[in-house]
């Protein structure tokens, strides 16, 4: 009976002895892998300015818009690009060829009331002031259908005093007065209210000459000046889409 006794006070002790082994070393364990997580946790950014960066829309946490961004804003236009690149517009392909600064008039069709008190001219239309003609070069196509303004098919019209020059100062402030168009080389209008009227057909390229004239000593005393032609179909900024209205920024020299 003693020695029964004995054997089970042995067991009881050994029992005793493993669950407290283990249980230590499951404690160990345990503490071994709050130490591992701790050091393997990345530190919260407290920087609010990098969790609102959204390298999506391109600000990277910045307030302030891109160049071009800037330029649509100060134009109230969509998009602007560089002279060697077609624009695409309200189903129109509109391609700049070249940009050219005259005082002399080359036989152009002249809206001689918008000329009044802008320049000193010759008989033959010549400046003898220090303004200057901008002549821009470029060829307009109805590309695509693009409804009201491009129809399939179709021939269309459209007047090309919806192209204006808007020059700029460095801090994209208005350096030009007059920014409509005082002539251009080819009309289909039948009189002076429609001179700036033109039809074309669907697909089919039409090269045209806008002359534009500068405020005085403008291009020569600006040295960061802005040049941009835009582009509006509608004909006007009330209930224009601003979709339908951008703009071809011009390599202009003096």
């Amino acid at each position: 009976m003693k020695h029964t006794e004995r054997w089970l006070t042995i067991s009881l002790i050994v029992v005793g002895l493993t669950i407290l082994l283990l249980g230590f070393r499951l404690l160990r364990n345990y503490s071994a892998e709050v130490s591992r997580a701790n050091a393997t946790t990345e530190p919260v950014s407290t920087d609010t300015a990098s969790e609102d960066s959204d390298p999506a829309d391109g600000t990277e946490g910045s307030t302030e818009g891109s160049p071009d961004q800037e330029l649509c804003r100060a134009l109230n236009i969509s998009e602007t690009v560089e002279m060697s690149e077609p624009l695409y517009c309200a189903g129109y392909k509109l391609e700049v060829t070249g940009v050219d600064v005259t005082r002399e008039n080359r036989g152009w069709i002249m809206i001689d009331g918008l000329l009044e008190g802008l320049a000193d001219l010759a008989e033959n239309g010549d400046i003898l002031s220090e303004e200057q003609y901008i002549v821009v070069h470029f060829s307009l196509t109805p590309y695509e259908e693009y409804l009201p303004y491009v129809e399939a098919g179709k021939a269309t019209e459209i007047s090309l005093n919806t192209l204006r020059l808007n020059l700029l100062t460095e801090e994209l402030e208005w350096a030009n007065l007059c920014n409509e168009p005082v002539g251009l080389s080819e009309s289909d209008g039948k009189d002076i209210k429609s001179t700036y009227l033109v039809s074309l057909e669907y697909g089919v390229s039409r090269e045209f000459d806008l002359i534009f004239i500068d405020t005085p000593k403008v291009l020569a005393t600006e040295e960061n000046l802005t040049a941009v032609l835009t582009f509006n179909p509608s004909g006007g900024e009330v209930g224009s889409s601003i979709d339908v209205r951008k703009g071809v920024v011009l390599d202009v020299s003096d």
